[in-house]
This record gives structure tokens, sequence and C-alpha cells, in this order.
């Protein structure tokens, strides 16, 4: 939805019809950014009045509204006198997802882009992916719990998984500087919050699942519930490809319900007959190699990764990079020069709201 306004713009009638809301004001302002950060607001930009956990972005409309926003999105009605044009709608975390994408031309249509969840196992796979990806040609962008990178450039995280607005602006940036494939850690809190929609995942990776985040979930059911969502298809749609662990209970019961789906799946596993499988795995304190067996062929993969968690992690990276239809010789030199995540970001990429949202 460009209509020659630019690489990250849209009118405010087209946001306004994306996220199904009631407009009041002009439809022909443009919006060339989106933010739910008050302190993020430059002309221009669109400010998401999100009700977070320890504030309301409703409080912060005024000083949004002073820093140059030219219009607001909030689930409350235009109080009387604003100034600024209003969009109401019924959740703005959708909102804010659905309007980041449009005004930012759905980068992730663009990219290679790979989603990773799971309870452990989600930074080194994303950083072996990342890898792979670079080794195979293809230059990636890289959203982690530690860090957000555009080939050499990088800034710390502050958080598992960006706001959908960051995400979408830093995945237009990573188009505009010729990334083709993407790969971010896709948490489950992230994804009840909306964090994750309106992307398209070339590929979905499961790692694991044991207890954890119980109090956002509540429950181990609800937590689950969330990891499952992004392979079930979020707003952007299903995965194209789901990797999936099948030594987990969870992935087996995964596994199998989107085999029923139709989804396409690669498995891996140690212990059980899987796509994906590591034999005569060799481990020290130096590394670990062992026999990777894959549909693609066979090869004997080295890492500097050290103990069997890594196994996993470098089984799920290369079900990714298969997914992706990278040829094995790439993915091997992927992983044997990936030293996983660590190491102090060299912070020289602008600043994506890294700050913790109101």
């Amino acid at each position: 939805m460009n209509d020659g306004l630019g690489k990250s713009s849209a009118t405010l009638g087209q946001i306004a019809r994306v996220v199904g809301g009631e407009l009041c004001g002009d439809p022909a302002i443009v919006v060339r950014d989106v933010t739910h950060d008050s302190r993020m607001v430059s002309d221009q930009s669109l400010f998401v009045a999100v009700r977070g956990q320890q504030a309301d972005g409703n409080a912060f409309v005024s000083e949004a509204i002073a820093r140059g926003a030219c219009a607001v999105v909030s689930e409350l009605a235009s109080p009387a006198g604003c100034e600024v044009a209003w969009v109401r709608v019924k959740d703005a975390r959708v909102a804010l997802a659905k309007a980041a994408a449009t005004v930012h031309h759905h980068p992730s249509r663009e990219l290679k882009l790979v989603g990773i969840t799971g309870t452990n196992g989600k930074t080194t796979t994303t950083y072996l992916v990342a890898s792979i990806a670079e080794a195979s040609g293809d230059p990636c962008a890289m959203l982690s719990t530690v860090e957000y990178r555009i080939g050499a450039e990088r800034i710390a995280a502050e958080r598992t998984t960006l706001e959908a607005s960051d995400t979408q602006r830093y995945l237009r940036r990573a188009v505009e500087r010729g990334c083709r494939a993407a790969v971010m850690e896709c948490s489950s809190i992230a994804i009840e919050l909306h964090r994750c929609d309106e992307l398209e995942f070339a590929a979905a990776v499961f790692t694991n699942f044991s207890r954890d985040h119980l109090d956002f979930h509540g429950t181990m059911e609800s937590y689950w519930s969330a990891k499952r969502r992004l392979f079930e298809g979020l707003s952007g749609g299903p995965p194209r490809v789901a990797v999936v662990n099948l030594d987990d209970e969870r992935g087996a019961e995964l596994a199998r319900d989107l085999a029923r789906a139709g989804t396409p799946i690669i498995t891996y596993a140690v212990e059980r007959n899987a796509d994906v499988t590591a034999r005569d795995v060799t481990i020290s304190l130096d590394g670990m190699s062992f026999s990777l067996e894959t549909p693609a062929g066979r090869t004997t993969v080295s890492s500097p990764l050290v103990g069997q968690p890594h196994v996993y992690n470098t089984l799920a990276a290369v079900g990714a990079g298969l997914a992706l239809g990278y040829e094995l010789n790439s993915i091997r030199r992927g992983i044997e020069k990936c030293a996983g995540a660590g190491g102090a970001p060299n912070c020289n990429v602008p600043a994506l709201s890294t700050v913790n949202p109101r």
C-alpha cells in the first residue's frame, strides 16, 4: 500500500480502514511512522495509546501531541477540544500492529523471516539461524534477547521481543539495507500481546516447553496456548514451514496437530526418529561434533558450542535452514563459525525505541 507516498508512509484514512477504527479528522493526513512510546514521537508520527501493565498510554497523549504527533489511535473517544486527528479502535494493541505494518508496507513479505519460540534455547538458535543465512549468502537481520542486529551494526536489547511498531520499523530498515533474511525470538508474552501480529514467517521454530511465565499466563495450558499460536497462525497467517522438536512431549503433540492441519513440517530430535537428527555426538570443553542426518544428506558438523542443549539448538537451526532452502554445505559452515550469543554489542545503530514501553 505505497500509493506513491514513500517507503514508510500511508494516509490516515488507509490506516483507519485497516484497523477498523472510527476516524475523526482528515483522512488525507500522511503518516510516516507509528509508535506506542510518546518519547519517540516526531512529526508525522501516529501515536497509539496502548494500555500497558505498568502505565496507560492514554495518559501520555498530550505529550505525544506536543512532540508533533499527527494523529492518535486509542480505545477511548477523542477528548473535547482535541486538535489532532483521532482514530478510535476496539483493541489498541491489535491496531498498533496493523497500523505499523501498513505504514512500513509489510517488510516481512520481502524477507525470509524465521520466528523462534520455546521456553529455552531461543537466543542461541536465533544466532545459529542468522549465521546459517549469512553463510548461505543472505544478509540477515536479527532480533534477540541480547541484541538487535543488521549485519555488523548492533544495539543492545532490552526485551525478548520488541513491540509490533518497533519490529515493523526495524524490518523495513533491514530491507532497505539489503537484508534478505531475518530471524527473531517470539516469546509467549509477546505473542499474547500481539507483538508478533502482521508478520509473515517463512519458518517458525519450536525448541521446547517447560514451566515459565506463569505470573503472566496464569496456567501452563494458557502458556502453551500462546506458544501454539505462532504455528497455528497469527494475523499475518501461519508459517510456511514449521520446525519442531520431537523429543519434547509438547513438540510431538504440536507436530501431530500440524500434520493433521496440512502444515509443512521439518522435525528434529536426538532420541527419536526425525527429519533432522544427530548421531555419534561428542562433547568436550572445546565444543562438540556429530554426524548430522537430514533429508538433504549427511555431513559431519563441528561447533564451538558446548553442551547437550546446544545439540538441540543446532538441529533446530538446521531445520530452519532447510526450510529456507539453503544447501547443506552452507548450513554446516554457518554452524561451525557461530559461537552463540555473547559479547558487548557495538551500539551504532540508531535507536529503535528500546526503552521500556509505557
